[in-house]
Parts: C-alpha cells; structure tokens; sequence
C-alpha cells in the first residue's frame, strides 16, 4: 500500500497556523518529526458508548510526512477481519504515499475493545494511538417449553452483519443453523427431555464465534404413534380375495420414528421391516370371515417409547371376498444397502436382506449383478429369514436383483437395487445406527432388564466406503457380518 502525502496538508497547516500565533520565529511543520505519524481521520463508531457485534464500520487513516514513517500497524485482537495489518511504505516517491488508508471492523466479541494504530518512524520511534469501544450482543432466546413433533419458531434479536449464520443449541445431537435470524424447527425424539440450551452467531466461515446467550429448555411428548393399515390411512374395513391375507401396518412415531413397542391381538407381528416402519401379520382361513359371518377383528396396540408412554389402538375389520385382492406369495427386500440407488468408493461390498414367506416353508434366495446369476444360494426356512452376499462390483453403474423361488423353482418374489462403484467417489456420508435391539428384538432405548448382562445387536450402514469398526462406550465389538455387529452378553453389563 502507499502513501499519498497532499491528504495530510490541512494537519500539517493546522500546526503551522498555531505555531506561527505562538512565536515569532520562522516554524515549518514539515521539517518537525513529531508530525510524522498515522493519524485517524475518521472512527465510525466515534461517540458511541457502545456497538453491536457483527457491526461492520470502517477506520480512515492518513500519514503524515510519510517519508518519515516506515510503516504503520493498525491492531484489533477481536475483529473478523484482521487481527493486525502492517503497511509499509512504498518505495516510490514520497507523495504517493500518504493515503488516505481504509480498515473494516466488525467484532465479533464482546467486552471492551480497543484498536491500536501503531506508527514507526524511520528513525526507529514508536508511536501508539488507541481508541476503544464496548461491544454488546443482542442474542437473546427465552425458555424454551415444547413437544416433540411439533413445529416452534426459533429466533433471536439479529445483528447488523449480514454475512453470519445464527446457531441454536437444544441438548445433545439438536444443533439447528440458519443464515436468518428465525428457524421453524422440529424435534421428533430425544432422550434428553430438558437442559440448558445456547444461541451465538458465527461468520460464514465459522472461524468466528460470539459468545452464546443461554436458556432453558424442554421437551416432552403427547403424540401417540400412528397406526393405518399399508397404503390407505382412513380405511379400517379391508377386503381380501385370497385364503390367506398378508396384514401390513405402518406404525409411526412423531413423523418419521419407530415405536418401541406394538402387538397384533396381544401378539408380536410375524414381521418387521425397521427401514420402512412396515409391520406384517399373516391371518390364514379368510374365507370363514364373510359379510354373512362378520369380520375378522385385528387390534393393533403401539407404545411410542417408555419414557413417555404414549399409546395408540386401532381396530381394522378383514373380510373374505372373490372380488377382493390377492396376496403375493412372498416378498424379498434389500435391508441394507438402504436406498434403491447407492454409491461406493469400494468394490467389494456387503449386501443384506430379508425374506417373507406366506405361502411355502421353504424359500430359495439368488442373487443376480448385472444379468449374472450368483452360483451360491440362501435357504429361507419358515416363514421369514435373511441373508448376506458378498458382491464385486464393476466401474459404474451395477444391477443388483436378489429373487426368491419355491424349492420346485417357481418365481415368488424379487427386489432390485442400483448400485453405483467409484473409486473417486468422495465419502462426506457419516456412517448411520440403523438400530439397536435386544436379543429379543426390542429397542434398546429405555429398556428394563432384570439381568446384570444383556446381548445387543446394532445394524450400522455406510455408503461409500463401508463401517470400518463400531465402538461401544469406547470398546471395538466383534464382527458378526459387514455392517452387523453383535455385541456377547457377557461384555455388556447392565446399568443398575
């Protein structure tokens, strides 16, 4: 940066004009070395008591007699834009030199602040000038008294800036950001039902924080789980034309969670699907429940969780009729990976699955990639099993079909997923917890047990590059299969 000396004319002429009043002896201003410094013209927040954080201003300087100044520094420890920057003079000629010389400030702390124009003369002299300013923060959010899956405004009193993202805090994993200074936001579940919160305000980059304005927080919840019967939320009367009637219900829990626990007529449900929350129970002998005889009545009971213990029934009314739909024979599914189209930046992978049987005891399981037939099968035995497959994939885009046969080869069921290998594939995805079960099959979450030691299974996924190890509270677990880890009883004991 340079100087330019003709903007510092009218402060050297003012020291001339006083000089000349005070004696008779010939005085000139620009042979006196004490002139010879950075001076502000002008401080935007000059006369302020105080400022907000995040209020951008701007500090004007001029030098005067700059061939006398080396360089100056201007210092502001708490401002987002520098914390110091040094100009040194320029090696041209000495009227190019003088400024005038504009710095933004905006800070981004509060308390006393204070910025340091330093100047330093050629003959080695160094001349400070200070000026400070209190800074305040206007973040303010008030107690917060709310129920799980239902939206609320959160906000705060903004700052002037307009290139700063807002930053609420509501316990653990509920961290919500927005680039306004309101955000609707909607928490579905927590184990946490009350604690203190923080609001703060960054920059863009986050290199920059504000200190956080804190408030109380809670949450608690009324809403019972959802229960409708497959694809039809407002039906309860269902007809069926088949003998057998293949029953599915989804049940959820506050938009998009699964209930920790649910019975079909004071039983468990044949099947689970925890990726979709679809909840499958067979009725067999259909043709006994007619419009002459009445309906089968089939109850369905939800819990939501323990800790809040909100429950839902709902009654659906099966009939036989000719007319009716008739049932698939089977069903197979990918469970993992969970979307139908995945990327991966590795080309050896681990598929899983599960299969319905509704029909047969018996049920084969191939699995295809891209129009080649895998030489090896799985047997389903009973009504529901799963299965594991280890695939290579090929560059590019791969066709995964897993199909289910009777054990006489008859097509019953199929799944396809599209699978995407690129070894440059950037892996930004945080590997998922899909669940983790009991060994006998209920949520982990909140779980009462009388034993000092219980047997955990955690289902974890990765897109991308695969689940390189799962850590429980800090210990490696063994490795039953590629994204499933199973956790021995004997290493995990129960909390008193």
């Amino acid at each position: 940066m340079v100087f330019k000396r003709l903007s510092v004319f009218f402060v050297l002429l003012a020291a001339a004009i006083a000089v000349m009043f005070s004696c008779g002896k010939d005085y000139n201003p620009f042979n006196d070395l004490t002139n010879a410094k950075a001076r502000v013209l002008s401080w935007c927040f000059q006369g302020m008591d105080s400022v907000s954080i995040y209020t951008t201003g701007t500090i004007k300087t001029v030098v005067a007699l700059s061939e006398d100044v080396d360089s100056f520094m201007v210092s502001a420890g708490k401002n987002r834009f520098f914390g110091d920057t040094v100009v040194r003079r320029h090696s041209g000629p000495a009227s190019v030199n003088g400024g005038p010389f504009l710095f933004p400030v905006s800070f981004f702390d509060t308390g006393m602040q204070t910025v340091t124009v330093t100047t330093f003369r050629s003959n080695g002299e160094v001349i400070p000038d200070e000026f400070s300013i209190r800074a305040v923060s206007p973040l303010y959010y008030g107690d917060v008294q709310k129920d799980y899956g239902v939206p609320f405004l959160a906000s705060t009193p903004g700052v002037t800036d307009k290139d700063v993202q807002y930053h609420w805090y509501f316990g653990p994993g509920r961290e919500v950001s927005a680039l306004a200074e309101t955000l609707t936001v909607t928490f579905t579940n927590g184990q946490q039902v009350l604690g203190k919160g923080a609001v703060w305000v960054t920059d863009l980059s986050g290199m920059h924080a504000s200190p956080a304005d804190s408030f109380s927080w809670s949450f608690k919840d009324t809403s019972k789980p959802i229960i409708y019967y497959f694809d039809d939320m407002k039906n309860d009367t269902i007809f069926t034309g088949d003998s057998i009637f293949v029953f599915r219900v989804h049940i959820i829990d506050n938009i998009d969670q699964l209930a920790d626990t649910c019975s079909v007529n004071g039983a468990a449900f044949n099947f689970k699907n925890p990726k979709t929350a679809v909840y499958t129970e067979i009725f067999r002998n259909m043709s006994q429940y007619t419009r002459a005889t009445g309906p089968l009545a089939i109850t369905v009971w939800a819990m939501d969780n323990l800790q809040f213990r909100n429950v839902a029934t709902r009654t659906f009314y099966a009939l036989h009729d000719s007319s009716g739909v008739k049932n698939a024979d089977a069903k197979v599914s990918f469970v993992m990976p969970l979307e139908d189209s995945s990327t991966y930046r590795v080309s050896d992978i681990m598929v899983t699955g599960a299969a319905e049987n509704y029909r047969t005891q018996t049920m084969i399981v191939r699995m295809a990639i891209n129009d080649s037939l895998s030489g090896d099968y799985k047997t389903i035995q009973g009504q529901s099993g799963t299965w594991v497959w280890q695939l290579n994939l090929r560059a590019g885009r791969n066709r995964v079909i897993a199909s289910g046969y009777s054990t006489d080869n008859r097509f019953l069921a199929a799944d396809t997923a599209s699978i995407l290998y690129d070894p440059n594939f950037s892996d930004t995805i945080k590997p998922m917890i899909w669940s983790v079960t009991t060994a006998i099959g209920a949520q982990a979450a909140d779980f009462t047990t009388s034993s000092a030691a219980e047997t955990l299974e955690i289902v974890a996924f990765d897109e991308g590059s695969g689940i390189r190890s799962v850590l429980l509270n800090g210990a490696p677990l063994p490795l039953n299969a590629p994204g499933r880890r199973g956790l021995p009883a004997a290493t995990a004991p129960a909390n008193p």
